[in-house]
Formats: C-alpha cells, structure tokens, sequence
C-alpha cells in the first residue's frame, strides 16, 4: 500500500531584518543627499577648532585686562608728569621728630625725613615735611598747597579733598597713598610732590595731579604702606 505524501507546511514568517543603512536612508528626505561619514568627522573637526579659537580669545582678553592693570600700576607705557627733582639721598636715613631737614630743595622730594611717616588724608594743618617724605619713599604722593590763613587752608584742602583724593585710587597694601597738606616754603601755590619727581600748578587742576599720582603711585624706593 502507498503511503500519500503530506504537504509541507509553510515555516511562520519571521522578522523582516533591514540593513541599518536602509533604515537611516529611509529617514533621509528624498531629494536631500546625506552626508558620508568623511564629511561629518570633517564638520566636527571645525566646530572643534572654533570652540577652541573662542577659548584662546577669551584667554587672550583676559591676558591683556591682565597686562593693562600691570601698565597701569608699574606706570609702563604712560607718560611722564612733571619733571624730575634733584636726588638727595636719604632712602632709609631716619632723623629725630622735629630736626631741621638738610635737604636744598624746596620742597624736598627726597633726602633724610622722619622715622614717624605721615597718614594718608587731606589735612588743613601742615603736615611736617619730614613726615610726608617719609610716605614719598614708600611710593605714596604729597600734594602741596599755600594758603594765607586758616580759612583759605581749609577750604583749599576740602576742595583737594573732594577733587583729587575722594578720586584716588588704592595703591599697594589697599591704601591711598596720598597725602594734601599745606605747604608755604615754595615758589608754585600747587606742587604734587614724588620721590624724585615734582609737578608745580599756578592752581588746583585736579586731572594733572590725579595723572601725576596714577604714574608715580608706588614708585618709591621702597615698598611699604
């Protein structure tokens, strides 16, 4: 007896499996050409170098902000104010509170001064020479006025006051090294006063006296408050 064949069954359908690049190339919109794996390793490596120019801007900006403020202390690349006085030595040579200076000029701008240094301020009463010589050598500045009589000295040192020292700017230490006294042994009613420097004014001209400052500020042979 003949055994009849069956009918092979037909296998279930499995999963239809598609490239990955078929996938992605149905997801590109027709008529647009999607760029190779070369062109996109090149997009990136651009975007790379401009991210790194904008770090190297920003570093170059702040190097130069840095640079600026060194001018501006140091007093590099800024013009000179005044003219330079006679050097009379002194750096260091203390004498006692109310001894007559030997300096030879006046006002003195270097030389032996007192062992107290003045404070920094606008003051009405003269502050003694020895004394603000005493900050010229640790890089502060004197400002110097003539007055006739109390009245005038104190309304001369409030307007020096509110003109040039309200307007200073700190020097080393967080301090401004700025001392406004009268002042009569001299020739000019104005004198801005630096180690070794000197600025006289026929009358108070608070940018000169505050440019003379910016440029010698800390420039003394010492570096101490």
């Amino acid at each position: 007896m003949t055994r009849k064949r069956q009918p092979a069954r037909p296998r279930p359908a499995g999963p239809v499996r598609q490239r990955t690049d078929e996938l992605v190339a149905d997801r590109t919109p027709r008529g647009i050409q999607r760029p190779s794996r070369t062109a996109r390793a090149e997009a990136g490596r651009r975007t790379q170098r401009r991210r790194s120019l904008v770090r190297l801007g920003g570093v170059a900006a702040a190097g130069l902000a840095v640079l600026a403020l060194f001018a501006l202390a140091s007093g590099v690349g800024q013009p000179d104010v005044g003219v330079a006085a006679p050097l009379e030595g002194g750096v260091g040579v203390h004498l006692a509170y109310g001894t007559t200076l030997p300096q030879r000029n006046r006002p003195p701008s270097s030389g032996p001064h007192y062992a107290e240094r003045a404070a920094y301020g606008a003051f009405s009463s003269p502050v003694p020479a020895g004394s603000w010589l005493h900050a010229l050598e640790h890089g502060g500045i004197a400002v110097l006025f003539k007055c006739a009589n109390p009245a005038e000295c104190e309304a001369t040192a409030g307007r020096l006051r509110t003109q040039v020292y309200d307007r200073s700017r700190n020097g080393a230490f967080g301090e401004r090294k700025l001392v406004i006294t009268p002042y009569q042994e001299m020739d000019a009613p104005i004198a801005a006063v630096a180690w070794g420097r000197i600025l006289e004014l026929q009358e108070i001209d608070p940018e000169r006296i505050l440019a003379f400052y910016n440029r010698y500020l800390d420039r003394g042979p010492e570096r101490a408050p």
